[in-house]
């Protein structure tokens, strides 16, 4: 799976509200969710548990790392290892190194377009 980013040029919009949106998707679809965040960034992973878990690899997480630039957002998608301690200004400042590139899969490229879209649509509402 490659890395998938967007950057969005809204002007204001609450960090904590979007990190919040993508934690509530992801435990919407079924996934163990852990959220991290400070007023620059987030950083949510989310993995699927039982049989899943087993299949895609006990260690890695599809993992959303958002950054706050000036008033910009910047979105970064894609599997990572979790992270037990996750500090969220390191992993801001060096995220691209985090992705594992693996093989596209069905479930993460679902999973993705469908985030893409919950994204967008809290985009345009205006939060």
């Amino acid at each position: 799976m490659k890395v998938s980013r967007r950057e969005y040029h809204e002007g204001e919009v609450d960090l904590h509200k979007l990190a919040a949106t993508v934690e509530r998707f992801f435990i919407e679809e079924g996934f163990v969710v852990r959220l991290a965040e400070n007023d620059t960034g987030a950083i949510i992973q989310a993995r699927k548990g039982g049989i899943f878990r087993t299949v895609l690899e006990m260690d890695r997480a599809l993992t959303v790392v958002v950054e706050l630039k000036n008033k910009s957002i910047d979105i970064s998608m894609g599997v990572a290892k979790i992270m037990d301690n996750i500090d969220v200004n390191h992993v801001i400042h060096s995220h691209d190194s985090i992705f594992i590139k693996i093989p596209e899969a069905l479930w993460t490229y679902e999973t993705e377009h469908h985030l893409w879209n919950y994204i967008e649509i809290f985009m345009e509402l205006g939060y």
